[in-house]
């Protein structure tokens, strides 16, 4: 499955082969498999941790991704990541995948309902992330207090459960084809109490669907989406992605990507961005960004410095189109390596 998922991916052009060689978890070092002894499970659970290609290079921190479900969901999750933070899309993450306990048992995990009455086993899963498994790898990772819950299917479900139950133990949250139809209490759950997820401090919901889901997927989803609109608060982000011509299994690979770009939206700092906002302009951005996900987020210094080359080009500096702003951008992008770098111009 791994060999075919890279395959698959280099087919999409998401990467190129050689960086498709190197995160291939046959043949490169990464990702890392640990177990982990769960007292609040009685069991001991198989995890993967991949890092940044360049984290063995660096001091820096990183977010963390947890991805719930099957291995191919890890996988195609890693490529991703990859390939979005080379482009400047999103920071450079930890990947995490955390594979369901198999058969029936493992499925359980994710359903918080049983019948009409809440499921214990969906409230120790939860348990096992926030008070096991993230303590556990902020020990022994370079990280940043932020994390991203991943879910596809029962796990999308169970996500959009975690953000009821736990709103502040993650940042963001990606429901991808949730099977509310497997929980049908968690509609009414969100009625009554969504108003009070996330009191205070901001959060991001990202819901999918593909266009060509069965009705029973398709119908609560639907109703989940008219709750959300009506009763989310404002600190609450929530974006539905429509996923055309995909069914229930093919949405992942689309809906990762589109939701990472959702979360980390305005995240890449464009040439139009820094006309336009001017420096103290995107200072408040980044602020605004970092208040949402939790941790400092700074625009890539290669982003600036791209940037910063460009307009200092004899050439590019003597179009009429941009002649009269060189000198502004130039002097901004000085002082954005400066206040988030510690170089360039002073501010």
């Amino acid at each position: 499955m791994r060999k075919f998922l890279t395959a698959f991916v280099m087919a999409c052009g998401l990467v190129s082969p050689a960086v498709a060689q190197t995160l291939d978890p046959v043949a490169g070092e990464r990702p890392e498999a640990r177990s982990i002894a769960s007292a609040i499970l009685s069991e001991e659970r198989r995890i993967f941790v991949h890092t940044p290609s360049d984290y063995d290079n660096s001091t820096e921190r990183y977010p963390v991704l947890y991805v719930l479900n099957r291995d191919e969901n890890f996988d195609l999750a890693v490529h991703l990541a990859e390939y979005l933070a080379d482009k400047g899309a999103i920071p450079p993450l930890i990947v995490v995948g955390v594979p369901h306990a198999g058969g029936s048992i493992g499925n359980a995990e994710y359903v918080p309902f049983d019948g009409a009455e809440p499921s214990p086993r969906a409230d120790r899963f939860l348990r096992f992330l926030t008070e096991e498994l993230a303590p556990h790898l902020e020990a022994r990772y370079r990280t940043h207090p932020s994390r991203i819950l991943i879910g596809h299917s029962l796990a999308g479900l169970f996500t959009t459960y975690a953000l009821l139950e736990a709103p502040d133990a993650f940042d963001a949250y990606l429901a991808l084809s949730p099977s509310f139809h497997h929980g049908p209490p968690m509609i009414e759950a969100v009625r009554s109490r969504g108003a009070r997820i996330g009191e205070g401090r901001s959060r991001v919901l990202y819901m999918s669907l593909g266009g060509e889901e069965y009705h029973r997927v398709r119908a609560p989803f639907d109703e989940m989406v008219e709750v959300l609109d009506a009763v989310a608060p404002g600190t609450l982000r929530h974006h539905l992605g429509f996923e055309a011509h995909l069914d229930h299994r093919a949405v992942p690979l689309v809906g990762m990507h589109n939701g990472l770009m959702s979360v980390f939206a305005g995240y890449h700092l464009s040439m139009p961005d820094l006309r336009e906002r001017g420096f103290a302009g995107v200072v408040a951005h980044y602020d605004r960004m970092s208040a949402e996900l939790g941790y400092e987020v700074k625009p890539q210094r290669r982003a600036i410095e791209s940037i910063q080359r460009y307009f200092s080009y004899p050439d590019h500096a003597a179009h009429p189109a941009i002649a009269d702003h060189v000198e502004a951008i130039v002097s901004d992008a000085g002082r954005l390596l400066a206040h988030y770098y510690g170089d360039g111009a002073a501010e």
